[in-house]
């Protein structure tokens, strides 16, 4: 009978042949390994594109109540030109788009002081009120090539004209950044 010695030495020799036949017993006998190719030179970036004219989306950029901004008459409020003064940085900044100032009113017909002032109806009271919001903004710097005004008396109205809260809800000048074109 092989002495246990010797069976020892056999397993220890054989499973060390087996192993250097799988190469990684000894780091000398892995083959070669492939060498990755050098990467690519860095390449300039390609140059940012044109800003579009901030908020150039043909939404409202804001929305003011006409009881705010004119009271009952067709000259801007203190308060109207203040919140007007705090839209001209976004305005001004909206190089290249077309600024709409677009006004509403309710459908309560035109009473005798207004038509005194020169008031025809709601579409002449509209249109008054938005161009004293044009001229108000060009006289504040925004390119008069770049903003219009357009009246729409009781059009497209906000909520219904049946209550006090709804006539006050379609009172009212919108302000959009259209985008250029």
């Amino acid at each position: 009978m092989l002495s246990r010695r010797v069976i020892t030495m056999a397993a220890l020799l054989l499973g060390a042949v087996s192993l250097n036949g799988c190469g990684w017993m000894h780091p000398h006998s892995a083959p070669p390994a492939e060498q990755e190719p050098p990467p690519a030179p860095l390449q300039p970036l390609p140059p940012p594109a044109p800003e579009a004219a901030p908020e150039a989306t043909g939404q409202p950029v804001a929305t003011l109540s006409s009881d705010l901004a004119f009271g009952h008459g067709v000259v801007l409020t203190s308060a109207g030109k203040a919140r007007l003064d705090k839209l001209l940085p976004r305005l001004r900044a909206a190089q290249g788009a077309h600024i709409v100032v677009t006004a509403y009113t309710d459908n309560t017909p035109i009473d005798t002081a207004a038509q005194k002032k020169g008031v025809a109806d709601n579409n002449d009271l509209s249109q008054k009120r938005a161009d004293a919001v044009v001229a108000y903004l060009t006289a504040k710097g925004v390119d008069p090539a770049s903003v219009s005004g357009q009246g729409q008396g009781e059009a497209n109205p906000v909520a219904p004209n049946t209550t006090a809260k709804g006539r006050a809800q379609n009172r009212r000048i919108e302000i959009l950044i259209a985008p250029p074109g």
